[in-house]
């Protein structure tokens, strides 16, 4: 089973899991394209490949629909963290509660 990650309220908390989530996205796209060539393959043949190949077409399906969220997740929270800490260098009331 596949530990769940937890998104945080803190944006770097996030931020550090995004290289992990792509790496285990690929790897199942590598693990999708191995099923692929077996179900096509002749030596398997019945009930049991018939039934591998549907959870397969489903589990695809889920990866060929969440991987361009993730993608898009990452890059609206990656300009947040920017346009955050863009701002707090930028903010003259920020910057005296600093100095404080």
């Amino acid at each position: 089973m596949v530990r769940k990650i937890e998104v945080k309220d803190a944006i770097t908390d996030s931020i550090k899991y995004f290289p992990k989530i792509e790496d285990k996205l690929l790897e199942l796209q590598d693990l999708m394209k191995s099923i692929d060539t077996q179900l096509n393959g002749s030596q398997w043949t019945g009930e049991s490949r018939d039934k591998c190949k549907y959870i397969h077409q489903a589990i695809k399906l889920y990866c060929q629909k969440i991987t361009p969220l993730c993608d898009d997740l990452k890059t609206h929270v990656e300009k947040l963290h920017k346009d955050a800490s863009g701002f707090c260098g930028q903010s003259e009331n920020i910057t005296m509660i600093q100095t404080i």
